[in-house]
């Protein structure tokens, strides 16, 4: 799937949000997003390398 420029201006600040939160980590905050469901089902880093490998990309490949 392609992105539009649009989209791959959000996969970058999905990305870079990924990075922000995994530095302001905590096993508390941990709980609470899983408790709501907010968590990836991925390491932090892991999916913030993989949404700046989308945003650069310009596509998602399944």
């Amino acid at each position: 799937m392609k992105l539009t420029q649009e989209q791959q201006k959000a996969m970058q600040l999905l990305a870079e949000a990924f990075g922000a939160l995994s530095k302001e980590w905590t096993d508390e905050l941990g709980e609470a997003l899983n408790d709501v469901g907010l968590l990836p089902t991925r390491c932090l880093m892991e999916a913030e390398a993989e949404s700046r490998y989308i945003a650069e990309a310009g596509e998602i490949i399944i």
